[in-house]
């Protein structure tokens, strides 16, 4: 599993769905601070937006198949 989002401008994320929703409130070129977890640390990055390229786009793993965060946090 690679990083996992937690946070968004400081606000918890708990669901991906949750990250999408707020993500689409954005413009390309906005700045935006992500809470991550990479290999158990907790971390920060300020990253710029980009325009979502669809055809770049991979399918979600259904939920059924994927770990629940609490499970990759621990």
């Amino acid at each position: 599993v690679g990083d996992v989002i937690v946070s968004l401008n400081g606000e918890p994320i708990d669901r991906s769905q949750e990250l999408t929703a707020r993500l689409a409130r954005l413009r390309p070129g906005d700045r935006v601070t992500l809470g991550i977890v990479r290999y158990g640390d907790r971390r920060t990055v300020e990253v710029t937006l980009d325009q979502f390229d669809e055809a770049q786009a991979q399918p979600a793993v259904a939920a059924a198949d994927r770990p629940r965060a609490e499970e990759l946090l621990g």
